[in-house]
């Protein structure tokens, strides 16, 4: 898959890493639930800025034009 951003918004550096977030700020798919996905982040290697987040698994959530 390709990176959604080629050039850091904040400092314009082209070096990038990956990081996760997980356990207690996981993203959930009900209102008040313990579990969840983790939440990858896109981070630059430079400024330490997130450009992009994207959960790694989205089949049980709402559809947003149902659930907003």
């Amino acid at each position: 898959m390709k990176i959604p951003v080629q050039r850091c918004p904040w400092c314009g550096s082209t070096e990038f890493v990956v990081g996760y977030q997980g356990y207690e700020a996981m993203m959930t798919y009900t209102p008040g639930g313990f579990t969840g996905k983790k939440i990858k982040h896109l981070i630059c290697k430079n400024c330490g800025i997130v450009v992009a987040s994207q959960v790694a698994n989205t089949a049980k959530y709402a559809d947003a034009r149902r659930a907003w």
